[in-house]
């Protein structure tokens, strides 16, 4: 389950100071790990049957679960990150076994309708490959983080490896949609944005995020609640709202982005959204004309590779 707080620092290029912690307690299931795939310094074993192929994931309740007719020989070539490993985006890709790119690649296989077919964590993870920055990006596995997050100084996402395989996906997901969602078209293809304009383009990514992680949660059926966010009352109570529900309702999107404006979020007394991201304005107003040109260079070579200026 997610559990939103606010994920505070997780989109800023231009911000230069420390940032904030934030709430991402998410309750870890009991399900196993990968079983298919062995550590950098482990052996591979000898005379183990394959013959039938075997279970990648033993998670019986979620559609995600590899079937036997589906084992991946490449799979033993590969080696899975543990706590405190901090590999390249390039190497998650393609070297590492890992909950979220294995979804990703079941899903690139099934056709639609079919169980594990994710067209929202494709769009995701298809940004990545092609982000400018792709090379830049980290996923660091750290099961001390509470409050896991997307690093935009050091490009790092943070994933908390005993949390279950399938809030590992949910939250790889969001991450991955703030590494790639940066507004950099928006922020410098033009004039020096208006406070109003820059908190409403920040909180923006926020819904994008949450909509993302919640389609993802619904299309692969996973075994977790519905991406929840905590918030307190005005009597002091605290109470909750379920991203899921705002998917299908007329207008749903806006009414979401409404809401977190001003929402006081719960657990961590942070400020609501839009008073918080307004704290990052004078960051992006000083340094505007020393990003403006290695943002511009950002978003020549996103153009260039057939994607649109504006959805960097």
């Amino acid at each position: 389950m997610a559990q939103f707080e606010s994920r505070s620092s997780e989109q800023h290029t231009f911000a230069r100071g420390a940032q904030t912690s934030v709430d991402l307690s998410r309750s870890a299931q009991d399900l196993f790990q990968p079983n298919s795939s062995f550590s950098r310094n482990e052996q591979l074993p000898l005379g183990l049957d394959f013959t039938a192929g075997r279970d990648i994931y033993a998670s019986s309740d979620s559609v995600i679960a590899y079937k036997k007719d589906e084992f991946n020989w490449t799979d033993l070539l590969k080696w899975t990150p543990h706590d405190g490993d901090n590999p390249s985006l390039h190497q998650i890709l393609n070297d590492c076994k890992t909950p979220f790119i294995d979804a990703y690649e079941r899903s690139k296989k099934s056709k639609d309708g079919e169980p594990g077919k994710s067209k929202t964590l494709e769009e995701i993870v298809d940004r990545l490959k092609d982000c400018p920055w792709a090379d830049k990006i980290h996923v660091k596995f750290d099961s001390k983080a509470l409050n896991p997050e997307y690093d935009p100084v050091h490009n790092t996402i943070t994933i908390n490896p005993k949390d279950s395989i399938e809030a590992q996906i949910e939250l790889f997901a969001h991450e991955a949609y703030h590494s790639t969602h940066q507004f950099l078209n928006k922020m410098y293809g033009g004039i020096l944005l208006d406070k109003d304009t820059f908190t409403n383009t920040l909180l923006w990514g926020e819904v994008g995020s949450m909509i993302a992680e919640a389609k993802i949660q619904d299309e692969l059926k996973l075994a977790t609640d519905k991406p929840t966010f905590y918030f307190r009352k005005a009597d002091g109570t605290e109470d909750h709202i379920v991203i899921n529900d705002y998917l299908n309702e007329p207008g749903g999107i806006k009414k979401l982005f409404d809401f977190l404006k001003t929402a006081q979020p719960a657990r961590l007394n942070q400020k609501p959204y839009g008073i918080h991201y307004q704290d990052y304005y004078q960051d992006y107003a000083e340094n505007f004309t020393q990003n403006g040109p290695d943002a511009l260079k950002m978003i020549k070579q996103w153009v260039n590779i057939g994607h649109k200026a504006e959805d960097i």
